[in-house]
């Protein structure tokens, strides 16, 4: 019987060339990028061009290429930079998500000055209506005045 993986949001099966390449760099080409030695520059070469491909391929500056160790440590960064630039330590930061979010993205608030709002909706057009727009509304009505602008 064919086993069929379904779980391809939690991981998916690396392409074979991309597994040969990597293992080539675990095994044989390994150095720490940030190393002045020559196995460091060979690591550090091969990091910046992989980061300028895929910026050329989707468009976007070699600088906003960023490279993770996986998707909780993504989830963390990405959520708490947006935090950090919006705290002020003078009004709370309110970040809103489903209860279906994965736990990585809500686990992270818990010793946090941030509040995580949870919201339980079904269906996008619920969660935008009922549950987003009022937030977004009170939010920039408080600091713009005007929220037409954005619905």
């Amino acid at each position: 019987m064919k086993r069929i993986y379904l779980d391809n949001s939690a991981t998916t099966k690396v392409d074979d060339r991309v597994a040969k390449t990597v293992y080539e760099y675990m095994t044989e080409k390994f150095g720490n990028a940030s190393s002045a030695h020559s196995f460091g520059q060979e690591a550090k070469y091969a990091l910046d061009n992989s980061r300028e491909k895929i910026a050329k391929v989707i468009n976007a500056g070699v600088n906003e290429v960023f490279f993770t160790s996986g998707g909780t440590e993504a989830d963390n960064w990405a959520v708490k930079g947006i935090a950090a630039l919006c705290l002020d330590h003078n009004n709370p930061v309110h970040i809103i998500t489903s209860a279906y979010e994965h736990s990585a993205v809500y686990d992270m608030f818990l010793d946090s000055s941030v509040t995580l709002i949870f919201q339980y909706c079904h269906l996008s057009d619920t969660i935008y209506n009922y549950a987003i727009k009022p937030y977004l509304e009170e939010f920039v009505h408080s600091r713009f005045y005007d929220t037409d602008f954005l619905f």
